[in-house]
């Protein structure tokens, strides 16, 4: 049997501050169960939230973070200034509003529920 986990991982952003962090826990969690983790950071510009799965939208939602609205084919205006483009993930309400585009990670932003009053975090569309 073959103990060695081969892990193709393709980040979000290609300089994302939390790929080490990211590349590191994978190995780890690969190691606790066993195997000897071999994670490879693919570089190139092929990912986009539209990979993310439904079961991974609603996991976003569940640990308190909107996830990324859909791409609109040749759309102009960036999704994340979009109003009622992203939902609350307490609420469920639309009626939310972009409070920063420049989050605490270049992939999010700060949004605000005018229903629930609560703020969260969302995913931006790439």
């Amino acid at each position: 049997m073959d103990s060695r986990v081969h892990v193709e991982f393709t980040p979000s952003f290609l300089g994302c501050p939390a790929l080490e962090v990211m590349r590191d826990q994978m190995a780890s969690r690969i190691r606790e169960l066993g195997a000897e983790p071999e994670v490879e950071v693919v570089l190139d510009d092929s990912w986009s939230t539209d990979r993310i799965t439904p079961e991974g939208r609603e996991k976003l939602r569940e640990s308190g973070f909107a996830p990324p609205a859909p791409r609109e084919a040749g759309g102009s205006q960036l999704v994340q200034l979009q109003s009622k483009a992203f939902k609350c993930p307490y609420c469920g309400s639309t009626e939310t509003r972009l409070e920063n585009i420049f989050g605490p990670t270049p992939c999010r932003s700060l949004r605000y529920c005018a229903s629930c009053r609560q703020p969260f975090e969302q995913f931006k569309t790439i």
